[in-house]
């Protein structure tokens, strides 16, 4: 154009010191944005603004989240009601509890179930339901069960936590089970029950806890049963 003669120079220089006002402009709106985002963050404005719309959703979808990353599920306030396992794995997993979280499950169907090691902990709590099966199974042989949440709540129609032979765990944190059946059934020749530390109640109609070896290294155990 300025070949032709149809943009003078003046125009062009004019043309790009708006091109770079403009964009000053919206750069110092994106830094000034930054700024603000950071200090809501820092102070829990999102955290304050995330409780709120969780106060405003009611029902059993209401506010749920759940992700998962790297071997990771996040529950983050997920509630989930049905008749479907609520969560199974076929991998080493991890679930991390923010906030409160439940599943209920209704039917013949486990709630949670594992394929392979499994830990739950997080400063959040679960509470999980089951109608006629166990609460959590670990369906592998010899796998490994670890909890360390701040909150664990079992209430099954059957047996509360499951364990082909394997290993329960618990770090931290308060364990309640009530079950219809045994508390706690690791197997009664080779399934393992140990409590470092943190809170176990048990309460069921047979056995509080079947296992070859029980370990209480720390923390309290109470079981309550109505049979054995």
């Amino acid at each position: 154009m300025l070949i032709t003669g149809q943009t003078a120079v003046t125009d062009l220089l004019y043309s790009m010191g708006n091109g770079a006002a403009g964009m000053f402009e919206t750069a110092m709106v994106a830094v000034l944005v930054a700024a603000l985002c950071a200090l809501i963050r820092v102070h829990g404005g999102f955290d304050a603004l995330l409780y709120a719309i969780r106060k405003m959703f009611k029902g059993n979808k209401g506010a749920s989240a759940a992700y998962y990353y790297n071997g990771t599920l996040t529950l983050d306030g997920f509630s989930y009601t049905g008749e479907n396992v609520g969560i199974c794995t076929y991998k080493a997993l991890t679930i991390q509890l923010k906030y409160t979280n439940k599943l209920n499950v209704s039917g013949s169907n486990v709630g949670i179930e594992a394929y392979d090691n499994l830990t739950i902990s997080g400063a959040g709590s679960l509470r999980l339901e089951t109608e006629n099966k166990t609460g959590l199974r670990l369906a592998k042989s010899g796998s490994s069960l670890v909890l360390e949440a701040n909150q664990l709540t079992i209430v099954s129609g059957n047996t509360g936590i499951g364990s082909s032979y394997g290993k329960v765990i618990i770090n931290s944190g308060t364990v309640n089970i009530t079950a219809q059946y045994d508390g706690i059934a690791a197997g009664s020749s080779d399934g393992t029950v140990t409590l470092n530390g943190g809170m176990l109640n048990i309460e069921s109609t047979r056995y509080g806890i079947l296992a070859s070896n029980i370990s209480v290294y720390g923390g309290k155990l109470i079981a309550k049963t109505s049979g054995n």
